[in-house]
């Protein structure tokens, strides 16, 4: 499971030092999390540090790490094990929580133990060493590792972004008014693209909510129990409707959605891509120079079919052509972490042989590998080498 915390898209929030600057980057290179932008700082030299407070604290509860995209345009390196001497920042949380700050050569995300914080109000970032520098911060992101539910949490997400880019209020069927607590709306305009089982998403300037059609009848829709109930939750005088497209993920024990795309695949296959005796470090404490270390785990190869279903081919087209958007960007977000998204064979179009029997629809299938962290992290108390002549006497 995962929450962002903080997109580092903006400059709210944000205290510098003197002779820093902030502004925001908008290279795609160095912007994670499919956003559009990415925080850039400027460090004059040792000491140096940028801070953001946030309005209310963010709950950790039940979170384990916290990772944060970063890159320097002079400080970045491969290979962090001296805290004296490779690390050229350190990031705390709440002024108590201070870790050395790795940043590899490529722009990358750094990850922080953060079982024993239980609340974020604050992050701090300092430089320890000379010299200016620029480095960027982005999508902040707070992560459990719970799979494999969350792979298809990641690949829904990335569908879902590529729809509200393209088709999510393409198809305003009409307008509407009603109170609350009313269980139907009536359309004056009769719509081809909406029947029982199909979702709208109901809006005005201030309030929207999504309900599924249970039945149709003489030009009003009656609501299923799904999403937001069985009534509505607003009132709307002059409302809009508009199509829904809804993503999900083993839906076996619900009705059918129409149109939908949904997610399947519960057949992990293990790939041999590690001896599973390396160690993974984390988390180098500034305070004490501890470090959190733990097994590299397994790697596993999910296969998922995506199913896109509608009975218009016209709509069947629309969730075609996202799904082949995503396929073509080659990677999704999972946790936080930037994941390949291989797609392999053809897809596969279904035609419908009885309208009650047999929805159309065109499946495409891909490839996740992702490493399972299946062993618990230990702390590593940091050591030191004692060096004692002595002298033995005959």
């Amino acid at each position: 499971m995962n929450s962002v915390f903080d997109n580092f898209d903006d400059l709210s929030g944000w205290d510098i030092s003197e002779g820093s600057t902030i502004s925001l980057n908008s290279i795609k290179e160095f912007v994670a999390g499919d956003l559009e932008n990415s925080v850039l700082l400027r460090f004059s030299g040792k000491d140096s540090y940028a801070e953001k407070t946030y309005d209310s604290a963010i709950d950790l509860t039940g979170y384990t790490e916290i990772l944060i995209w970063v890159w320097s345009r002079n400080k970045r390196r491969n290979g962090y094990r001296n805290p004296k001497s490779d690390f050229s920042y350190s990031i705390s949380f709440n002024d108590t929580e201070e870790f050395y700050l790795p940043i590899r050569e490529s722009f990358f995300y750094a990850v922080f133990d953060c079982s024993q914080i239980s609340s974020l109000e604050k992050i701090k970032i300092k430089a320890l060493t000379d010299n200016e520098d620029h480095i960027i911060i982005s999508y902040g992101v707070l992560s459990k590792d719970e799979f494999p539910i969350d792979v298809f949490t990641g690949i829904k997400e990335k569908i879902e972004i590529e729809i509200s880019k393209t088709i999510q209020e393409k198809y305003l069927i009409g307008e509407f008014t009603a109170e609350s607590d009313s269980d139907r709306i009536r359309i004056a305009k009769d719509s081809p693209w909406i029947d029982r089982h199909s979702t709208i998403l109901l809006k005005d300037e201030t309030n929207s909510e999504i309900h599924s059609v249970s039945e149709r009848k003489e030009g009003e829709f009656f609501f299923a129990k799904t999403y937001d109930g069985k009534f509505l939750k607003n009132d709307y005088e002059e409302g809009l409707v508009y199509l829904h497209f809804p993503v999900v993920f083993g839906r076996r024990q619900t009705e059918i959605e129409l149109p939908s795309i949904t997610l399947w695949g519960l057949e992990p296959e293990l790939v041999p891509l590690a001896n599973q005796m390396d160690a993974i470090n984390d988390s180098h404490r500034v305070s004490d120079e501890t470090v959190m270390e733990r097994r590299e785990g397994h790697f596993i190869k999910h296969t998922i079919l995506i199913d896109c279903e509608a009975r218009q081919d016209e709509l069947l087209a629309e969730l075609t052509t996202v799904i082949r958007r995503v396929i073509g960007s080659t990677y999704f977000y999972c946790n936080g972490k930037k994941l390949a998204l291989s797609f392999f064979g053809g897809a596969k179009e279904i035609d419908s042989t009885e309208s009650f029997q047999i929805i159309p629809k065109v499946q495409y299938t891909v490839d996740v590998i992702i490493q399972e962290e299946v062993y618990e992290k230990e702390k590593l108390n940091s050591t030191k080498a004692i060096q004692a002549s002595v002298e033995i006497g005959g």
